[in-house]
């Protein structure tokens, strides 16, 4: 159930700070996750750069930051950060099922999930 915990730290991610073509976020829950769920770090990258624009993900789990580089010709900050915003809320509001399917049907749950956002994505 490290999922589980994982989606629950979501509600704890803070804008650490904004550069060009870059935001910070702090998570310092994600000093506690374990090496071996690293994997599941794919499907973060996957769900923001959803949005045109984004062009990297950096996970930095010693640190507790998510690095999000975007180009600024294509996405605005303010789009960025209400972006992340909606996959976080998706990522809570997906907490209940992550728990129920998560171990026995990942591909439900991400299929799921990915549906979410698309249909999320239209409104942004």
């Amino acid at each position: 159930m490290f999922k589980k915990f994982i989606i629950s730290q979501l509600s704890k991610i803070k804008v650490a700070s904004k550069e060009k073509e870059k935001i910070i976020f702090k998570v310092s829950s994600l000093k506690l996750i374990p090496a071996e769920y690293k994997e599941y770090e794919r499907f973060l990258f996957q769900a923001l750069e959803k949005l045109k624009g984004i062009k990297d993900v950096k996970v930095d789990m010693e640190n507790g930051k998510i690095v999000v580089i975007y180009d600024s010709a294509i996405v605005k900050e303010e789009k960025v950060l209400k972006w992340a915003e909606v996959v976080k809320k998706v990522g809570i509001n997906n907490y209940d099922l992550i728990e129920k399917y998560g171990e026995k049907n990942l591909d439900f749950v991400v299929k799921t999930i990915e549906k979410q956002l698309d249909d999320e994505l239209k409104n942004i």
